[in-house]
């Protein structure tokens, strides 16, 4: 539903010219314009602002981890490669989380600034000969923790600072 512009999606709302997320999907349809049940209806409206959500925890990649007050950064990039990247920036009581992330010709690139105080765990989806090369570069630095690589990446723990992986 993200991607697609056809009733019912996302996108619809914004094809026919929202500026807002609606309460319901058919608030305005091109068939029925505005006649559908509108009398309880909003404009303005946080109903789908799940998506929002998942864009930023997801697709962004800066979710909130086990233990209160504590993040992890693990994006999804998109396996279909329509989104071709993703930046994104949530401010915490410990200062703001970057990540951003780059399909490009030689695999993804991600950048990701972690701030002050906390260790920071970090999933990056890639392929496994990218994730063993980026672990035998990370093993003698120790700003990294518990790195690991398996089917889906690279995994470990970082200290606060600013890491681009390529």
């Amino acid at each position: 539903m993200l991607k697609e512009t056809s009733y019912p999606s996302w996108l619809y709302p914004v094809k026919n010219g929202a500026t807002t997320i609606w309460e319901r999907l058919n608030s305005y349809t091109v068939e029925n314009g505005f006649g559908g049940n509108n009398s309880m209806n909003s404009f303005n409206h946080y109903s789908f602002g799940a998506v929002g959500t998942w864009m930023l925890a997801y697709a962004g990649g800066i979710r909130r981890d086990e233990k209160p007050g504590t993040f992890r950064i693990s994006p999804v990039p998109d396996p279909d490669k329509d989104i071709h990247w993703v930046n994104t920036t949530v401010q915490t009581v410990s200062g703001e989380y970057k990540v951003n992330w780059e399909i490009t010709e030689q695999g993804i690139s991600y950048s990701f600034y972690i701030p002050g105080g906390r260790k920071t765990p970090v999933d990056l989806p890639m392929s496994r000969s990218q994730a063993e090369a980026l672990r035998d570069a990370m093993e003698q630095d120790k700003r990294f923790e518990n790195i690991v690589v398996d089917e889906k990446g690279l995994s470990f723990v970082a200290v606060p600072g600013n890491y681009v992986m390529r």
